[in-house]
């Protein structure tokens, strides 16, 4: 089945090309000579065989020069056009008009790439003049007639009319344009605006109702999916000039920016809708790999034309043959899953290939192997809308075959669960037969554990009023080793050393300081209560009334201390001792603090002691000295 599907696209790819041809020649037929008889107010068209062309270096003389140059001047040469950079043509157009027409008459171009373009009429008394300047490089607004491609507003006179164009681009082979009544243009123009209104409606509708598909799935394809939706609104925004309206009418340099990179932003958008889409990067992880370094090849060569090398021999068909390397490798990981039985791919082909064309037919339009008409040159149009139709249908296709997928599931995991059951009632029967039997047994069994429960429950209880008695003894025992350590550092010519191992830690410290502060117990400073709340930091206690936290150094003379405590110690225990006698630099040497440091420490125990003597207070050992007035 998926073979016959394959040939059947590959049929119609043949014939659509076919038509594509046919229509081109057929339209080519019917533009005539060089020399075009305007008989009836309809809309005629031109392409590149109608123009005469004068180019080189007497492209830059002025329009009256050139209206005095024979026809055999118009010259062209093809092979000396450079299509990278901006060259100037002089382009001549002869036509002849029957009497009876409307006398206003709209000339317009369809190449939206052309820099600059100038249409020069044929006035009775003032020779040529200018009707109008149109181009990428010129603001949108300035344009008399605001319409998408260049169009300019000429008199139709009766018999011979002549008209001169000097055009600017970077490309001639675009020289696509049509003729036709005021009137007609209108018309034409108000029709063409209502129903692409309608097409970027359809558009903004797709990429709304995909995004609430989004938010109801949280399946990233429908971001991908706006993502791609997004891109190809760009680009079909540029290609029918609707951009430059829209978008940037008064910077026109973005507008050349856009034509450089709306093609790279727009195949990136592909790559990451057909990717997921396609499963590639999980499926064929080389292609996949492949097709972002082609990417990334196609993004850098674009970004040299556009800032390093704008005149590179070949740039559009380099650019071209990236595009189509990377379409082939997505058309050829897409026929590997319709072989593979992916049915949604069926529809996905069909949008796919009418992009595949649209990119096709336009590079062949501008490198001049085909002529160009309406549908050339919107042959990208026509298949980008196409392709966002088609993906849309392909995505609801997806959708339903992963519901048919997950209905399956479903059966098949209820015909499992249904002999699960059955087999648990099985087992149930035998469970019961068993329990009863375990039952009579464990309620012997239970019976002698209830038993020697009891006992281990008496013993445990004997065992805990044990372990509270030894609990208190431990703690007077405690208690009484460290009042004997602190009646220890009293004696006279302790060293640092010898104090270090009666508080050999700062853990040590903060436990005697602790002790000594609240050794009848917890006072809240600021409401008085006796009561504490638990706090991690052990040297800290909190009130549970107010939740007023007090630090094991607050109110004491360590308060904010810098250096190690038990440094501090020592140094309270020395200023005790030896008064005035203390020679600071001996002690600071001894325990190894810095001299100003010791120093301040110093002068702030003195100042402590001096306190109490005047408060009358007698100091018996330096740890009076802890508590500040």
């Amino acid at each position: 089945m998926s073979r016959l599907v394959i040939n059947l696209i590959g049929k119609r790819f043949i014939l659509l090309f076919f038509f594509i041809n046919l229509f081109t020649v057929a339209e080519s037929g019917l533009a005539g000579a060089a020399n075009k008889l305007i008989s009836e107010n309809r809309e005629y068209a031109f392409n590149l065989s109608n123009f005469l062309i004068l180019f080189g270096p007497n492209a830059e003389i002025s329009v009256e020069e050139v209206s005095k140059l024979p026809d055999s001047k118009f010259d062209f040469n093809y092979k000396n056009f450079n299509d990278n950079i901006h060259q100037s043509l002089w382009l001549k157009l002869n036509f002849t008009a029957n009497e009876g027409l409307d006398e206003k008459w709209i000339f317009e171009m369809f190449n939206h790439r052309a820099a600059e373009i100038i249409l020069f009429v044929e006035k009775e008394k003032s020779g040529f003049v200018a009707i109008d300047t149109i181009g990428l490089e010129i603001p949108f607004y300035e344009r008399n007639l605001h319409h998408r491609f260049p169009a300019f507003q000429i008199p139709l006179k009766k018999g011979n009319n002549t008209i001169f164009i000097k055009y600017r681009s970077s490309s001639y082979l675009g020289l696509s344009a049509q003729l036709l009544p005021y009137q007609h243009y209108i018309n034409y123009s108000n029709r063409y605006y209502f129903i692409i209104g309608g097409f970027y409606l359809v558009l903004f509708i797709l990429v709304l109702y995909n995004f609430l598909f989004f938010l109801s799935t949280q399946d990233r394809i429908y971001l991908y999916y706006i993502l791609f939706v997004l891109v190809s609104a760009l680009e079909c925004l540029k290609v029918d000039q609707m951009g430059f309206a829209i978008l940037a009418p008064d910077y026109p340099a973005v507008n050349y920016f856009l034509d450089e990179y709306v093609r790279v932003i727009f195949v990136f958008g592909i790559i990451h809708y057909v990717s997921y889409f396609l499963s590639i990067k999980k499926l064929f992880p080389r292609i996949h790999f492949g097709i972002w370094c082609t990417f990334v090849l196609f993004a850098v060569m674009q970004s040299i034309v556009y800032y390093v090398y704008p005149g590179m021999p070949f740039a559009l068909a380099i650019s071209e043959i990236f595009i189509f390397s990377i379409l082939s490798m997505l058309l050829y990981v897409a026929v590997k899953r319709l072989k593979q039985g992916y049915k949604p791919v069926r529809i996905f082909l069909i949008g796919f290939i009418s992009i595949f064309i649209g990119f096709a037919v336009t590079y062949f339009y501008y490198n001049g192997w085909i002529r160009g008409n309406h549908f050339v040159y919107y042959s990208l149009f026509y298949g980008i809308g196409i392709d966002t139709f088609m993906f849309s249908f392909a995505l609801s296709s997806r959708l339903r075959q992963e519901r048919l997928e997950k209905e399956r599931a479903l059966i098949s995991e209820n015909e499992a669960r249904q002999k699960v059951i059955s087999q648990m009632e099985e087992n149930e029967l035998l469970l019961n037969k068993v329990n009863r039997e375990l039952e009579e047994k464990v309620a012997m069994r239970t019976r002698q554990l209830e038993e020697s429960n009891r006992r281990l429950e008496e013993q445990a209880e004997m065992i805990r009023q044990w372990n509270i008695n030894l609990d208190k003894e431990n703690w007077n025992l405690n208690k009484t080793i460290k009042s004997l350590k602190i009646r220890k550092v009293m004696p006279e010519n302790l060293t640092f050393f010898q104090m270090r191992e009666l508080f050999p830690s700062e853990t040590e410290c903060y436990n005697f300081l602790s002790e000594f502060k609240w050794v009848d117990g917890f006072s809240c400073k600021k409401c008085g209560n006796s009561k504490e709340a638990k706090l991690n930091d052990f040297y800290s206690r909190r009130c549970s009334k107010c939740g007023t936290i007090e630090s094991i150094t607050a109110q004491t003379i360590f308060h904010k201390l810098k250096f190690p405590l038990d440094k501090a110690f020592y140094i309270a225990y020395a200023v005790f001792m030896w008064k005035e006698n203390l020679n600071v630099s001996d002690l600071a040497r001894e325990i190894d603090l810095n001299y100003k440091t010791c120093l301040k420490f110093k002068m702030k125990l003195e100042d402590a002691l001096e306190s109490r003597k005047k408060e009358g207070i007698k100091i018996k050992s330096w740890e009076d000295l802890i508590f500040e007035n």
